[in-house]
């Protein structure tokens, strides 16, 4: 297994107007315990990337057991924890417990912001979140003296309300917060909020634009410890993402259901989170490759490839780069060479 999501509990603490997950929230059984997660990991073999998901990951007591877990039976290196940032205290300790216990692992603190002040509270549906999401990166970016494998990253999602206000967003996190890197993905799914859309196509391309030469000024500190090769896969990403918004599909099968996996907290199995369960991890001996050899995950292959399923998650659209070796490794170079120029400019003009 390349890259599994795990959504590790269905409770939240915010209401969130751009959240595609809230039906499955709501309709959720008992979360996973410890013990059933412990023998999904014995079953699981080895794994490259976890990705945590909610609800709130923080809310869940155990997390640091969870995550360790992973990293003790399956050499999981690299873990992305997404926070809505509502719990700074917390937050920093169970991300200090879980460096601690796994020792050397690569942690993306992916921290949520929206908008700024009370925009960002208005989509949240929380007074104060902007606030408390602050000192959340404060508290957190401040462990990495002592841990240099923590990465901290802001995580925006565009959509027609806040569209205008990315460009003031995108200045005031990178002169205000000392983070790794700002991540913009545009919405997806069928959000809480019905009245919510994306921008027009326009608005989307010029915003990706704009997002991209910020990420050459993060790429031209080195500071920030981003990975050298990124440019070229944003710059593809945003491609493949308006290629989609265009009515068009990826160049490429998606590995749904061969490469990557979603279990939700009450372990239902998805090979995607946006398409539909194949089976649940506790009526079947907690064996997640069971539910991946059933008629009912060849079927979703089947279907996922014949109808050449697309989407803008982000996620599933760097897997069908890894998985079929894109960029091409010439156009890679060629990427790379003309972002090394703009790496250059953006220097000088820092």
């Amino acid at each position: 297994m390349r890259y599994l999501i795990f959504f590790v509990t269905s409770r939240c603490n915010s209401r969130c107007a751009t959240c595609f997950y809230w039906k499955e929230m709501e309709t959720a059984g008992p979360d996973l315990s410890l013990d059933e997660i412990q023998q999904v990991a014995a079953h699981l073999g080895p794994l490259e990337t976890l990705l945590l998901s909610g609800g709130e990951p923080t809310l869940r007591n155990d997390l640091a057991e969870v995550v360790e877990t992973f990293f003790r039976s399956n050499g999981v290196r690299h873990v992305g924890l997404p926070t809505n940032g509502l719990l700074p205290e917390r937050t920093r300790d169970l991300v200090e417990q879980i460096l601690r216990r796994c020792p050397g692992m690569r942690v993306d603190l992916n921290v949520s912001l929206d908008d700024i002040g009370k925009r960002h509270d208005a989509i949240r549906g929380v007074e104060g979140n902007f606030d408390r999401a602050l000192e959340t990166i404060r508290l957190i970016t401040a462990l990495r003296e002592t841990f240099d494998c923590l990465y901290v990253n802001v995580e925006t999602v565009l959509f027609d309300a806040n569209g205008r206000h990315i460009p003031e967003l995108l200045d005031f996190v990178r002169e205000q917060l000392d983070v790794n890197g700002h991540y913009v993905e545009v919405l997806r799914g069928n959000p809480r909020d019905g009245g919510v859309g994306l921008p027009s196509l326009a608005e989307i391309r010029c915003l990706h634009r704009l997002v991209l030469k910020n990420h050459i000024r993060y790429h031209a500190d080195p500071r920030k410890k981003r990975w050298p090769h990124e440019l070229p896969y944003l710059r593809e990403l945003y491609r493949w993402q308006e290629r989609v918004l265009r009515g068009e599909q990826w160049p490429a099968p998606c590995p749904a259901a061969r490469e990557v996996a979603v279990i939700e907290p009450d372990g239902r199995v998805r090979g995607c989170e946006l398409r539909g369960v194949m089976g649940n991890l506790r009526q079947c001996g907690y064996d997640l490759h069971c539910i991946l050899e059933s008629h009912e995950a060849q079927a979703e292959r089947r279907e996922i490839e014949t109808s050449r399923c697309s989407c803008t998650h982000c996620v599933f659209i760097y897997q069908t780069f890894a998985v079929h070796s894109l960029p091409s490794a010439s156009r890679r170079r060629w990427l790379e060479r003309w972002f090394a120029a703009r790496g250059r400019i953006a220097r000088v003009l820092r």
